[in-house]
């Protein structure tokens, strides 16, 4: 999905000659045209360091930019390296799951062009909703580290995976608690849906568990949650309470 928002774009950058970036609800980047025409010092730091410098985000959060359903033409600000601009929100049934800023140095994208940006970022917004989706379930981090406590061939990579998952306040120290849900039916169709699918059990699996800390992965058609507990209480056998298909508890060492 990332590599379809990037085609779309390219090409939009292509079409309006305009540098341009698509990103998250919550200013940070998801992918970027090629340079067409001058391009700022907040674009170049947000390209580096994949998320739009605080001073921008606070500049064009007292502009409105977080609360409109339209897009907004931005003036520049030379104090903070940015030039002038077009911020489209990106909204799916309302809600904000993105934006689309057009760098226009000289102010003259004209009103068609404008909409004609408005236009893409209502066909990005499904993308983008479906990435924010996938990454709630199971982030790719949470994902490698889960995989790596379950399945790594050597204890010293287990041993890792788990100091890491505590680090990152995944999980805690001590006893553990596996937990396999199966969907009611298996998914079908392709990957991405059945990828979003899962994600979406993984939710509600978490939602279910009411735990503060849980790691998750998928496999296959199942998702695999490592529950921190406490052995000596009724939260040890929490994949009772699950409450969505099949559930096994598996303890682990």
């Amino acid at each position: 999905m990332v590599d379809e928002v990037a085609a779309i774009v390219d090409d939009l950058g292509a079409e309006l000659d305009r540098s341009i970036v698509v990103e998250d609800s919550r200013m940070r980047l998801i992918a970027f045209s090629p340079h067409h025409g001058a391009f700022d010092a907040i674009r170049e730091r947000s390209v580096l360091t994949r998320e739009t410098p605080a001073e921008a985000v606070e500049w064009l959060s007292d502009l409105g930019v977080f609360e409109s359903h339209v897009p907004i033409r931005v003036a520049a600000r030379p104090e903070i390296g940015a030039e002038s601009r077009v911020m489209v929100p990106i909204r799916l049934d309302g809600d904000l799951v993105g934006f689309l800023a057009v760098l226009d140095p000289e102010a003259a994208l004209d009103e068609e062009q404008v909409a004609r940006c408005d236009d893409i970022a209502r066909r990005l917004a499904g993308l983008l909703q479906r990435m924010q989706l996938l990454e709630q379930g199971v982030s790719a981090r949470e994902r490698e580290l889960v995989d790596a406590l379950l399945f790594a061939a050597q204890p010293a990579a287990r041993a890792r995976a788990a100091d890491d998952l505590v680090d990152a306040v995944l999980l805690k120290a001590g006893a553990l608690l596996v937990v396999v849900v199966a969907p009611p039916g298996t998914p079908r169709g392709a990957a991405v849906d059945r990828d979003l699918r899962l994600s979406q059990l993984v939710l509600r699996a978490k939602r279910g568990l009411r735990h503060d800390a849980i790691a998750a992965t998928t496999v296959d058609d199942h998702c695999v949650l490592v529950v921190s507990v406490d052995a000596r209480s009724d939260d040890a056998d929490p994949a009772l309470r699950v409450g969505i298909g099949t559930r096994v508890g598996l303890p682990v060492e």
